[in-house]
């Protein structure tokens, strides 16, 4: 994850990886972020990295855990904590 300050908020994000050394990984977000979703691809390494084959928003409370060692994965930005 990255974060970035954009006309004077802090903007997170994440390249699209594959986590090479995690088998499970979580993400957890709270009340006050905004935008962002999580991006899924098909392929099997960064390049090429495939076609975008699952979108999840995030929302509050939510839990994203997946075999992130084996699907190329990336972020669109969101702000908050």
């Amino acid at each position: 994850m990255s974060a970035i300050t954009s006309l004077n908020k802090l903007v997170y994000y994440c390249h699209l990886q594959i986590d090479n050394n995690n088998i499970i990984s979580t993400a957890i977000f709270g009340n006050n972020f905004q935008g962002g979703h999580l991006s899924f691809y098909g392929g099997l390494s960064l390049q090429p990295h495939g076609d975008c084959v699952h979108v999840q928003k995030f929302k509050h409370g939510q839990f994203l855990t997946d075999d992130f060692i084996t699907i190329v994965h990336g972020s669109y930005p969101w702000t908050g904590a």
